[in-house]
């Protein structure tokens, strides 16, 4: 199951991130990923980072669907504003996330 994100320019509907549900057997998971269908690493750790700290799907797919609109809106804003592609932001900035430990 995808969630798209999508926004208008010039009247025209285009995707450029989702976040997509993933479900095997045993468990559900989500994966955000750009409109070439490329997975974000500094999305997926902190997805995977959620269902390790055994929060509840609802969250997940709530930090999921947020990440794509948030990641989408800042490539609409970074291609108006300077014509660059968001994807080496979010290449660089992927040493700086760090993962929390679970509260006790």
């Amino acid at each position: 199951m995808y969630f798209s994100i999508a926004i208008v320019d010039a009247g025209i509907a285009m995707v450029i991130y989702i976040a997509k549900k993933i479900s095997d057997a045993n468990s559900v998971w989500f994966s955000v990923a750009d409109s070439d269908g490329r997975s974000i690493p500094s999305c997926d750790n902190f997805l995977l980072h959620l269902r390790l700290r055994d929060c509840s799907v609802y969250t997940q797919r709530a930090y999921a669907i947020g990440l794509a609109h948030f990641f989408s809106w800042l490539d609409a804003r970074t291609m108006t504003q300077s014509r660059s592609p968001v994807r080496s932001l979010v290449v660089t900035s992927q040493t700086s996330v760090r993962m929390l430990p679970k509260a006790q």
